[in-house]
Formats: C-alpha cells, structure tokens, sequence
C-alpha cells in the first residue's frame, strides 16, 4: 500500500509505503534540467496548436510582399549582388528572407549546438513550418579564429600570407567578434533555408518588384541614389577611392547600371558574405599569383576564399575504404545516366538565379520536400543499362531546370530524384 504526498521542500514529492511491520519514505525532488525541458516541450506543442489554429494565406503573404517591395528603402536592401569567377551570384538578401519569415508567419527559425570546443562550434540551423510540419535544417561550423593584421594582445595561432603578400594572423576570437561572426553564418544560412518555404513563384513576383522598384527610383533622382550609396558605404568604412577601384572608374560618373551592381555588392558586404578585400579581388583579380610565381612542387594558394575551400576539399577527401559502394569503376569514367542533367555545387546561393528558373511542379517541389536531411544517404540509381549502382549522396537535393535532382558520388551527372531510391541511414 503506497500514499503520494506533496510537501513544500522545493515542490518535490513524498512518497510513502506501508507495508507488514515497515514503512518507508521516498523523496522526488524536480530539478532545474526537468523543468527548462517541459518548459521547451509546452512551447513547442503551444507553438504548433496556435499555427493550426490561425493559418496563413500565401495571397495574402504575396501581397504583403509586394507592398514591402514597393519601398525603395526595403527594394534597396532586398538584393544581393556577389562576385565569384568573373560573374556575379544574385539573389533575394538575408532582409527579404527576414521580412518572408515575419510575414509568412507561423514558421519557427532556431538553432542548436551539436558541439563546441576551444576551436570551433558545430550549430544545425532549421526552420520548420508549424502548419504542416515541414522541416529543413542545415549544419554550420563556427570557427573560432578570426584573421588580423596586427597581433598586439591578441592569442596567435597561426599566421599566413594572403593575396596582396601581407602576413596575417589567426588570432583567437573575442566574444563580441564570436557573436558577430555566429550571427553572420546563421543569417545566411538560415535565407536558404526560409527561401525554401516561400513558395516560387511569389519569389519571382517579389523578384521583379524590387528591380522595377530600384530602377524608378534610380531614375527619378540618380544623383540621390549614387550619394546614398556611396555614404553606405562609408559606414562600412569603404571609401569613394575604392569604389573607384572596383568600377575601374570615379564613382561621379556611375551610370543607372553600376548604381544597381553597387547596391548588390553593399548588401552582399553588410549581410557579411564576403569582406570588401575580398570582393575587390574577386573583381579586379588583385593579389592573384600568376604561373611564374608559383613553386613547381607546391601548389599554387588560390586567390579567393571560394578557391580555397575548394582546394582544402580536394586534399581532406578521403580514400575509398573496402567494402564502400564504388565510387566508379578506377579503370574507366565515372558513371554518367542518360537521365542527368550537369551537376552543379549546390552552395547558398544554387537556389538563386540571374534568370527566371523554369515553373517547378507540384510533384517535383513534393519529392524535394519529402526528402530526408543531411549527407552521405545509401542509395541506388539504375544505370542505362538496368543494373543498380550503389553509391552515397554527397549533399542535399535542389531544383535544376524545373525537375528535383541530388547529386551521387560516382555519378558524372546530377541525378533526377524520382530515380534514386534510398537503402538505409547516412554513413
């Protein structure tokens, strides 16, 4: 026989049993991690009944959209303009992406450490929408080194020398440069990511009405407009000088065109993107070593960060270990499906386009939808010739030319998604 009491220590329990000549007390105590997790757990499920409760109307979400695209001081920040190879990737910014997100509504953005050390902090960054449930995520490391020119007080960890020939140093990041270079990754990451809930063809309405936004305004005033700019980026601590640089030209003589390259390339800088050296060189070509320069048994260090990563990749690839599916026969090509399309890196900016991307069915947004997160999935392809081809994924799925498609170790061609079928978990 047992009786359950509670007592005012701490709003803990007393639980007392009687038994045949004994009797005993057990006291539960609540502790601080019970409470913070119901806590979480009431505001998730509160979060999801108010959703269904109230859901959104993506007419209206257009419309409100539209409005906020009418004004030339949202339209101004709304696009963001990135060199890269000599061409540029555009796209809608990290503040279009934020105002989608207020207005849509019922979308829940957050973030959770899966890992942090003295060197780095490894975060998975989601959005989910709370009426139908549908989740996407994206995995971020932080670094926690910053690069200086000057070392004085500073932990050095390293140094390099970089594109212009200056010596730099890693140095330990503070708290404040932590929080700032944190909340620059996860805004940009987390713009992908809400982008995915909007639908596309509000995209490509909002799309159009900020460029016809920023072209009236331009023409009104183009005088106005270049000041406005060229004080922006001032505060950015960019100076009219290296704005000429950048054009090739002084900044009085921009033309309506330059203006709108100036005003992407400002969003791309303040989103933190990239920094304006950066930019510059990815522009001018600056810093870049030529062949001559370069030590025949060392390879050549790439001029932008883009390069780089893409170099680091190459030497951290790992070799194949035994009992892996293959990732192509060694003594032939790899394998290529008369069913793919050209594979393309998916990075942040593969969902953005210089043109308006071709309409995407409501079959091939499911299958993109339904797929499940992360890296590294078992799965098989049926090659031209009907036999399975095992292999892993090597990232997420996206929309290429209206269709879903992923891209598969081993395979030359991105992959259609309707033609892959998952084996098992992530490896």
């Amino acid at each position: 026989m047992s009786n359950m009491m509670t007592t005012a220590n701490g709003g803990g329990q007393a639980i007392m049993r009687q038994e045949f000549g004994a009797q005993q007390i057990e006291r539960r105590h609540e502790t601080a991690q019970t409470a913070m997790a119901a806590h979480a757990r009431a505001q998730v499920e509160a979060a999801f009944i108010v959703a269904r409760a109230n859901p959104r109307s993506w007419e209206d979400v257009r419309v409100r959209l539209l409005e906020e695209c009418k004004r030339p001081g949202f339209a101004n920040s709304a696009w963001f303009k990135k060199p890269q190879g000599g061409k540029y990737i555009e796209g809608l910014s990290v503040r279009f992406a934020e105002a989608a997100l207020r207005t849509a509504g019922n979308l829940r953005r957050g973030s959770m450490t899966t890992y942090d050390d003295d060197y780095k902090r490894h975060l998975t960054i989601y959005v989910v929408d709370l009426e139908t449930n549908a989740w996407t995520e994206a995995p971020v490391t932080v670094e926690k080194t910053v690069e200086r020119r000057d070392n004085r007080g500073r932990l050095v960890l390293a140094e390099r020398t970089n594109t212009a020939g200056e010596k730099v140093y890693i140095v330990a990041s503070t708290e404040d440069e932590l929080r700032m270079k944190e909340g620059a990754l996860i805004s940009k990451v987390s713009r992908n990511l809400i982008l995915q809930m909007v639908p596309g063809d509000i995209q490509d309405d909002c799309r159009q009405q900020v460029q016809e936004t920023r072209k009236n305004a331009d023409a009104k005033d183009p005088n106005a407009a270049r000041k406005a700019l060229v004080d922006a980026f001032a505060s950015m601590n960019v100076l009219p000088s290296e704005l000429a640089k950048f054009l090739g030209h002084d900044v009085a003589t921009c033309t309506p065109a330059e203006i709108d390259e100036l005003r992407g390339v400002y969003a791309t800088l303040r989103d933190g993107e990239m920094s304006w050296t950066e930019i510059l060189a990815e522009k001018t070509g600056e810093g870049v070593a030529t062949p001559s320069t370069a030590s025949a048994t060392t390879e050549a260090q790439p001029a932008t960060r883009g390069a780089r990563a893409a170099q680091r990749v190459r030497k951290q690839t790992p070799a194949q270990q035994p009992g892996d599916p293959p990732f192509g026969d060694a003594s032939q090509e790899q394998v290529t499906l008369s069913t793919g399309v050209p594979a393309t890196v998916q990075t942040e900016a593969s969902t953005q386009s210089t043109t308006s991307p071709p309409a995407v069915s409501r079959e091939q947004q499911a299958l993109l939808e339904s797929w499940p997160p992360g890296s590294g999935l078992h799965v098989t392809v049926q090659k031209p010739d009907g036999t399975p081809y095992d292999s892993y994924t090597t990232g997420r799925p996206y929309i290429h030319g209206g269709l879903a498609v992923i891209v598969v170790q081993g395979i030359r061609d991105a992959v259609p998604l309707s033609s892959v079928h998952l084996k098992g978990g992530p490896q």
